[in-house]
């Protein structure tokens, strides 16, 4: 028989459900083993973050990370940038702070993890949205039962930014790692290039724009028509050719080197003989070779320092002063296409070019002097580079070119000595032609341009379309 006592039953009445304490121990674990898993979570995003702050160290070259000032970093002390930091603070340069003193986690071996440990008796229990203390019936056990159920759990203290972050040189951080850039050392591998540019079948379409400059001037367009008529003449791949020898070189000198025999030997008109040009003393390297200084920017300061013996005839002004003025025209598309400061040399020749001669007269280092030319009997001299004669235009500069005609000069409204002229020339040079008495513009086309080819330098390409 069951025998009643009285004070035992009494005495287990008063003790608060064993359940409802065991609910609380679960959460508490609950938590605890969730809080875990966001701290592995934290250490894997901080190893990221390591591994792309040793791959831009080795970008960025920088001899040491760890004795830099901190004022490399600028950003907002936002919750993944705190982390970051405190991850940083793992490793980085014997520091005394770890993970574990920061966010008060015990490890998972040590003094401080094993069960015996007083580790987190000090912290008090906070109520959170992942446990319900109300559930917890009052009574007489009620603040043993607390000191129990104070197991070690995860929070995020106050972090110290006693420790440095790893620093950057070279890079700015604004708030994010896809915020990180690279400040590009300005370093260049090549001191010096000088640049030499023949004009026709190369810088400049055809042979002198075929006619079409010629026709502009004769139309008696205004001059800034013919400039702009040779910046649509001008070959596209001689900006590219600066834009890549830009970004190896430092100093990138250019000069128009041009064959012109009739600014230097002149075939008129008026006479049966040649007659023999000659310009200011200091302009001539030769009689066959004259450079036109930057300083020179008109037609009309060439002809006022004409010093032949033989006086001008004013049909023969004429003719010099529109010849002088094409060059000087090309001239500046070359300057404003390429952003050169100021107005390149114009050296013209009526004899075989000489790169390295001409370079030492213009004061130059003939050594990194280079010309690109299309002239076929140059191939294989020293510094010559050979391009594709520039006979041929792409679409979309084709099309280009023909609008400007239409609008400026169109053909229709060419004089018959003017049609007579350029419907005179050679079939490959022409650039009009007349079908049942209508004229119109004869402008080849090609799929591409070839490139200019570069000089054997530590030069950086870009990929070939």
């Amino acid at each position: 028989a069951t025998v009643f006592n009285p004070s035992v039953q009494a005495s287990t009445a008063s003790q608060p459900p064993m359940s409802k304490h065991w609910d609380v121990v679960k959460s508490l674990e609950m938590s605890h083993q969730a809080n875990r898993e966001l701290l592995e979570t934290l250490r894997s995003e901080v190893r990221s973050f390591r591994q792309g702050v040793e791959s831009l160290k080795q970008l960025a070259q920088a001899p040491s990370f760890v004795d830099l000032p901190p004022s490399s970093f600028s950003y907002p002390p936002t919750p993944a940038n705190e982390a970051a930091d405190v991850g940083q603070s793992e490793e980085v340069g014997g520091q005394s702070e770890s993970w574990m003193q920061v966010y008060d986690v015990p490890p998972e071996t040590g003094e401080k993890g094993s069960k015996n440990s007083d580790w987190g008796k000090d912290d008090k229990l906070k109520q959170s949205d992942d446990l319900d203390l109300s559930a917890v019936t009052p009574g007489q056990h009620d603040s043993e039962g607390c000191d129990a159920m104070e197991l070690p759990y995860t929070h995020i203290s106050s972090i110290s930014r006693q420790d440095a972050p790893v620093q950057l040189t070279g890079i700015t951080r604004h708030g994010s790692m896809e915020d990180i850039v690279m400040m590009e050392q300005n370093v260049k591998p090549v001191e010096e290039l000088v640049c030499f540019l023949d004009l026709d079948k190369c810088s400049i379409y055809g042979q002198d724009g075929n006619d079409l400059a010629i026709a502009c001037q004769w139309m008696q367009r205004p001059e800034q028509s013919l400039v702009e008529l040779y910046r649509r003449l001008l070959n596209p791949q001689v900006k590219l050719l600066y834009e890549q020898l830009q970004m190896s070189v430092e100093k990138l000198p250019v000069v128009i080197y041009t064959m012109r025999p009739q600014l230097l030997r002149y075939r008129s008109a008026c006479r049966t003989s040649h007659l023999a040009l000659r310009w200011k003393t200091e302009w001539h390297h030769s009689m066959d070779q004259v450079v036109i200084p930057p300083d020179v920017t008109r037609p009309e300061q060439i002809l006022s320092e004409y010093s032949g013996s033989t006086s001008l005839m004013d049909q023969e002004k004429t003719d010099l002063y529109m010849s002088w003025q094409r060059l000087l025209a090309i001239r500046q598309v070359v300057q404003e296409e390429l952003g050169l400061e100021a107005p390149p040399s114009i050296v013209v020749t009526s004899t075989l070019k000489d790169v390295q001669a001409t370079a030492t007269k213009l004061g130059l280092r003939p050594e990194v002097s280079y010309l690109w030319d299309d002239n076929e009997v140059m191939k294989g001299q020293p510094h010559v580079l050979t391009v594709a004669p520039y006979t041929e235009m792409e679409a979309g500069s084709r099309a280009e070119l023909l609008s400007f005609l239409d609008k400026e000069l169109p053909a229709e409204e060419l004089s018959e000595d003017v049609s007579d002229f350029m419907l005179g020339a050679k079939p490959e040079g022409r650039s009009l032609s007349e079908d049942g008495g209508r004229l119109s513009y004869r402008i080849r086309e090609t799929a591409a341009v070839e490139r200019f080819p570069i000089p054997e330098l530590p030069v950086r390409y870009t990929t070939p379309s």
